[in-house]
């Protein structure tokens, strides 16, 4: 659960643990320090007036009886008057505490009315010892007197010893709680300290362990290694930061499989064009054996011309020297006949010659004919094949140059993949760095 958590809560987890035990110290402080306040003023206006009034009370109790005492020795009225200011102010003192919290009304009350009653019997009493009196009725007067200051004396004494105790109880209680409120203090600190220990370690951990994951798929894909995903367990940012690596990592992976079938497709189309070419220079060649052919073809056919044309001019030398054989032989016709017949004879003879020789170079204008079309179309073959072999050629350095590019590409990707496998070690020492300073600090 917590390991999903975005990385900012994470780390406002920390404060907002810190705020939480602030909280808690701030309210054990208040709520103990405002019952140490109540405490205190308990003591302040309650138990501390009260022991003093008890005090007070007991020592002017003790005055009042000693002055009636020194009063009747003496036989001395004035002391009487004396007496009644005392009593005046054990009144006055009775009647100022009336507010105290600790010291009830009818506790006062009852003091009050058993005080009124022991003065009025004491001053009676000491009136009649003054006077000279004596008998059974003073002695009983006596008796009831010590009897009232005695029930009065061990009241205030019974007050005073119960306000000292209230008074240590509360002082007590007071220190318990500044106890109670100093072991709290130090209990939430330690608690809070050791939970934000915890804490930063889980914090520590969970940002190096992904930092190592990811820097060991860095330093794998900068071997060439896009086999494995970088598996990172979190929803925060670092899970985001793994799944992209990993999108990455696909991405790059196919693009390198493309690169390398391009590269495989253009070392295939690189062969054919090399055959093509083979192909072409042997059709070149062909054609040139078959133009060189012609050529020759061609000169025996002139060669054949001229052969036939000195022959015609054989013949014509011939023809003449019958012509004047014929003249000069005009004696005899038979032999003229004959002669003519003869000639007739070669003259067709060489009239067939010569339609045969006419036949031989119409039909051998009609090969140069041919031979002229076959070398035109050859030549414009070759031409197309030029261009071809030229836009194969063009093709090969455009795809010569994207590899190049690609190639360019790859290793500027590699190079940035390097980049940021460092960052990222340096960002893993870093945190290590940190996670020791943390342990350091714990320890401390």
């Amino acid at each position: 659960m917590f390991k999903n958590w975005r990385f900012k809560y994470k780390i406002l987890l920390l404060p907002s643990s810190a705020g939480v035990a602030f909280l808690l110290i701030l309210f054990l402080s208040l709520y103990l320090g405002a019952k140490n306040e109540t405490r205190l003023t308990e003591i302040e206006t309650g138990y501390a007036p009260a022991l003093t009034l008890s005090r007070n009370l007991e020592e002017i109790l003790a005055r009042i009886q000693r002055g009636m005492q020194d009063a009747a020795a003496s036989a001395d009225l004035d002391l009487l008057a004396e007496m009644d200011v005392l009593q005046e102010e054990f009144l006055r003192r009775l009647e100022a505490e009336k507010g105290n919290i600790v010291v009830s009304a009818e506790t006062l009350e009852r003091l009050k009315l058993r005080f009124k009653e022991y003065f009025t019997q004491t001053r009676t009493t000491t009136q009649r010892l003054i006077g000279g009196e004596t008998g059974e009725g003073l002695s009983l007067a006596l008796e009831t007197m010590i009897m009232k200051y005695n029930a009065i004396k061990e009241q205030l004494a019974a007050e005073t010893n119960l306000n000292q105790q209230a008074m240590s109880a509360a002082f007590a209680d007071a220190h318990q709680s500044l106890r109670t409120s100093t072991k709290g203090t130090a209990a939430i600190i330690i608690a809070s300290l050791l939970f934000l220990l915890g804490l930063s370690l889980v914090i520590i951990q969970g940002v190096t362990k992904p930092l190592r994951l990811i820097s060991a798929g860095f330093s794998r894909m900068s071997g060439g290694d896009f086999t494995d995903q970088v598996v990172v367990a979190s929803g925060d940012e670092f899970g985001d930061l793994a799944a992209q690596i990993n999108q990455m990592r696909e991405s790059l992976r196919r693009l390198i499989g493309q690169i390398k079938s391009t590269a495989e497709q253009v070392a295939s189309a690189s062969e054919e064009v090399s055959a093509t070419s083979y192909q072409i220079a042997r059709g070149a060649q062909s054609q040139a054996r078959a133009a060189d052919e012609t050529s020759s073809s061609m000169e025996e056919t002139a060669v054949t011309i001229q052969s036939v044309a000195r022959n015609a001019e054989d013949m014509a030398v011939r023809v003449q020297e019958t012509t004047g054989s014929i003249q000069q032989m005009g004696s005899s016709a038979g032999e003229v006949a004959q002669s003519a017949e003869a000639m007739a004879l070669n003259v067709s003879d060489t009239s067939s010659t010569m339609e045969e020789i006419a036949a031989n170079i119409q039909s051998i204008a009609g090969n140069a004919e041919e031979l002229v079309r076959s070398a035109n179309e050859t030549a414009s073959s070759i031409q197309q094949m030029n261009i071809m072999a030229e836009g194969v050629a063009s093709d090969a350095e455009a795809m010569a140059l994207n590899v190049s590019e690609t190639s360019t590409t790859i290793e500027e990707m590699v190079i940035t993949i390097e980049q940021t496998a460092k960052n990222v070690e340096q960002a893993d020492q870093l945190s290590q760095q940190a996670a020791d300073e943390a342990k350091s600090g714990g320890e401390a």
